[in-house]
């Protein structure tokens, strides 16, 4: 085979490929809108319907009266509990995003607007709460060592963490996240 054949052998194989990744960028917009449109998948034997369930629990949610809030105080620490319990790890690294949440909504709630590049990272956020006296040093430094113990999840795969190890970090992110959302007292 010469550099000719490989070459015309190439853009045979490419054409379909090309052509493909072309219509989907030109119509990109047209093509995201059906993917939210999309209330059902059928494969084979399995079909999977989106809208029909989650309208049908949305309804049996209101009747019973359960809030957006209800549900947040009761099934995040539940659900990282229970996934404690099957991937110790991940319940760490799930629960930090609890103190990422707080600490948005603590920013948004007192209205400091710092600009978007200034509060991309939760130390950030935290360093901006702090320095507008609206979070102790005590508290910080709480905070920055959850970060470490997080980091160490997160980062040191040799590190052995059970279902114990993660569910006291879940309960002292609990502690931390009550700590933002309270008034603070300086």
């Amino acid at each position: 085979m010469d550099w000719k054949s490989f070459i015309l052998g190439l853009i045979e194989a490419l054409n379909w490929p090309l052509f493909l990744l072309v219509v989907i960028l030109c119509f990109k917009k047209p093509i995201e809108g059906l993917i939210v449109r999309i209330s059902s998948l059928k494969h084979k034997e399995t079909t999977i319907e989106f809208k029909e369930r989650l309208e049908s629990v949305g309804i049996v949610s209101e009747k019973i009266g359960i809030t957006e809030q209800t549900v947040k105080a009761t099934t995040e620490t539940f659900s990282l509990d229970q996934l404690a319990e099957n991937s110790p790890r991940a319940a760490i690294i799930m629960a930090w995003l609890l103190v990422e949440e707080a600490l948005s909504k603590k920013i948004e709630e007192v209205g400091i607007n710092p600009g978007k590049n200034e509060v991309r990272t939760s130390r950030s956020k935290i360093n901006l709460l702090v320095n507008n006296g609206l979070l102790s040093r005590d508290i910080f430094y709480f905070y920055k060592e959850l970060s470490m113990i997080r980091n160490d999840a997160t980062h040191n795969i040799n590190l052995k963490i059970d279902q114990n190890d993660a569910q006291r970090f879940i309960e002292l992110i609990n502690t931390l996240v009550s700590l933002i959302n309270s008034p603070q007292i300086m």
